[in-house]
């Protein structure tokens, strides 16, 4: 989820009521929030994962080359008398590095039967700031993480549509919103939605 949080990338955790959805994503944003919460590195969330592989590998490396290397070559000092360059596991830093040490504002909603669209972008607008005219995004050197919890809850209207859902799907699609009170357009930067629900049943829209 982090990994895909760090590229922008919508999350949609879906599982029956109880089974941990809320406690795992709470975990996770948990170990984010903060600077560099993005960061590739050792004992960060993104690195222990990314790195694993990378650190294993380094590890049984050296191990075998101690094995293959005999002690009679050894010197006093633990050198061998024909030392070679033992090869190198690389990490490509500059895959990994994260420019600007971003840090994770998150932000929660909690989703009921009566949240309405424009409650819904009252929320997420309340952590931006404004960069232009007609652009609003995270506070600099941060990204925020709006994290939307019981998102099937909000009722269909006469049409079946659900209007706080509507406005996520317009703010993922088109990357802003509409401004009512000027009739302007909002673009948004720097903002991910993560979000958990029910799997969908007769009583809930697909939507």
């Amino acid at each position: 989820m982090s990994l895909l949080l760090k590229n922008s990338c919508p999350v949609l955790l879906t599982g029956e009521s109880g089974v941990g959805k809320t406690a795992a994503i709470n975990q996770m944003l948990e170990k984010l929030e903060g600077p560099g919460a993005f960061d590739i590195k050792h004992g960060s969330i993104l690195g222990d994962t990314l790195l694993y592989s990378e650190t294993k590998k380094s590890s049984s490396l050296k191990r075998n080359i101690s094995i293959l290397i005999p002690e009679a070559h050894k010197t006093a000092t633990g050198s061998s008398n024909n030392p070679t360059k033992k090869p190198e596991v690389r990490t490509d830093k500059k895959l990994l590095k994260n420019h600007g040490h971003k840090g994770v504002v998150v932000s929660t909603i909690n989703f009921s039967t009566n949240m309405t669209a424009a409650k819904t972008k009252e929320m997420i607008l309340k952590k931006l700031i404004r960069r232009t005219k007609d652009t609003l995004g995270a506070p600099k050197n941060n990204r925020i993480i709006v994290f939307i919890d019981d998102m099937n809850m909000p009722v269909s209207d006469t049409y079946g549509a659900q209007p706080p859902l509507e406005l996520i799907r317009q703010l993922l699609d088109l990357g802003g919103v509409y401004d009512t009170a000027k009739n302007t357009w909002k673009n948004i930067q720097d903002l991910s939605i993560v979000a958990a629900c029910v799997p969908v049943v007769n009583d809930i829209s697909p939507r």
